[in-house]
């Protein structure tokens, strides 16, 4: 899955904004009592690589993925399971 978000914060504010928000999503209660756990992130320049466990009930998958940050563009590139791209309709 691929998503491009334009901006006109910079690369650095972009950046900075994006670490906590990631964060907030690790946090987060999600529909269904689906859980994440194992969530892990990693800033490589101006890549944050990201990846994390989601479940619910018995079933889980990882999901990985990495946010370019560019001056005015965010690019968000993360493998999603067959079954959540069927669900994505992707």
């Amino acid at each position: 899955m691929r998503v491009q978000v334009s901006h006109s914060l910079g690369r650095d504010e972009a950046a900075r904004r994006l670490d906590p928000f990631l964060d907030d999503l690790f946090r987060r209660r999600w529909l269904n009592g689906v859980k994440v756990s194992n969530a892990s992130k990693r800033w490589n320049s101006q890549r944050l690589e990201f990846s994390f466990d989601a479940g619910s009930g018995g079933f889980g998958m990882t999901i990985d993925g990495v946010i370019d940050v560019g001056d005015t563009e965010v690019v968000l590139d993360a493998d999603l399971p067959v079954l959540v791209r069927v669900f994505l309709g992707e």
